[in-house]
């Protein structure tokens, strides 16, 4: 809204957060849903059980309520996944035998899928900058010494996704989920060999572990609607306390929308897919929130007609392979955002040149010293 004065492009972005963060909530929703089915509850129960949880301590806690909970979850998750990494190694004398017993063809990755791997890594490396629930967290911290110590040691948690990786390939090689369904691998393994004591503190874990990430996603979405739609188009004079109000509504309404894509074949098995469809849509605001910044003449007409062109193109493409994968099978298999941010570029270059041929005014509540 201050970068290009614009409470129309603001509202826009606003959508496309609020859009992006469904199926990324949806994500923990389906997690706890699939800790359920191992425990050997039915579906249905699984996903009111799975919304329950989550908006209850969403609504209640607050911002608060998952950084502190985070410190539990950091504890509880580290120490289940070391002990079982450890444990398995030892049994298996090392892993080098599950991956003998699998061969190259489950854990390499297909050449033909190559492209799609690489510009989904590029596009998520890009796209993560873009979250909503990101600046919820830079924004409610204590100081910028918190942000840069985090940002020291967030990188260690992707090495969570290597084991959980090979926890996948044991389940494949000891037949542990027949369904093939790779969102049980995890609690298969663990269900099979160890106690149900530490399965019990395990699964809890996992379930507050889906809790916080969701709560945090939910607040960024319910901020979006609370600031960016109800307080600018709605109700300007809105007190503190309605902001808070609708704020709680904002955030059932999430969540309940969210569901919606716990239902897609995603879900079914693949979840990953799911924040992958977060990453599209929210890449297509790249220009918006970070070029315009140090891009002092763009306009909003140019990064207007890119996102749209660029979300429609997202969405469009998600639609071709019913929401099952982003990567594109009709071209080369590449990822769907990427696709759509390169398109999304190159229609707003050429607006902005069309822009600057008739010199139309370009407005800005920001100065650019400001901006710089």
């Amino acid at each position: 809204r201050d970068r290009f004065d614009s409470g129309v492009l603001s509202l826009l972005i606003s959508l496309t957060g609020i859009i992006a963060m469904l199926p990324y909530i949806a994500l923990q929703i389906v997690g706890i849903r699939y800790v359920l089915d191992a425990m050997g509850f039915p579906v249905i129960p699984s996903f009111i059980i799975a919304y329950i949880i989550v908006a209850l301590f969403v609504a209640f806690s607050g911002l608060r309520g998952p950084a502190l909970s985070s410190l539990i979850k950091d504890a509880i998750l580290w120490a289940v996944i070391l002990t079982v990494v450890v444990a398995l190694g030892i049994r298996f004398s090392g892993f080098g035998p599950i991956f003998a017993r699998l061969g190259p063809s489950h854990y390499l990755i297909p050449s033909k899928l190559m492209v799609g791997y690489i510009t989904l890594a590029f596009g998520s490396g890009i796209s993560w900058l873009l979250f909503p629930n990101l600046l919820v967290g830079l924004l409610g911290s204590k100081s910028e010494d918190v942000i840069k110590r985090n940002s020291v040691f967030l990188p260690f948690y992707q090495v969570w996704l290597v084991f959980l990786a090979v926890m996948g390939l044991v389940a494949l090689a000891e037949n542990l989920v027949p369904s093939r369904v790779s969102s049980l691998a995890f609690p298969s393994v663990l269900n099979a060999y160890f106690p149900s004591t530490f399965v019990a503190i395990a699964f809890a874990g996992i379930v507050i572990g889906s809790m916080i990430p969701a709560g945090l996603q939910s607040l960024g979405a319910a901020n979006l609607i609370t600031r960016n739609i109800y307080l600018d188009f709605i109700n300007r004079r809105a007190s503190e306390r309605q902001q808070v109000f609708w704020g709680r509504v904002a955030v059932f309404i999430m969540i309940v929308a969210s569901l919606i894509f716990a239902l897609v074949p995603a879900a079914s098995g693949l979840i990953f897919f799911l924040l992958t469809f977060s990453y599209a849509w929210l890449l297509q605001t790249l220009p918006a929130i970070i070029l315009s910044m140090y891009w002092y003449d763009l306009d909003k007409y140019s990064v207007a007609a890119g996102w749209a062109v660029g979300t429609g193109l997202v969405t469009y493409g998600l639609a071709t392979v019913k929401f099952a994968s982003s990567l594109l099978p009709w071209f080369y298999n590449m990822y769907v955002g990427l696709l759509g941010l390169i398109v999304n570029l190159a229609v707003m270059l050429i607006v902005h040149a069309v822009v600057k041929v008739l010199k139309v005014k370009v407005s800005s509540r920001l100065t650019p010293q400001e901006l710089a």
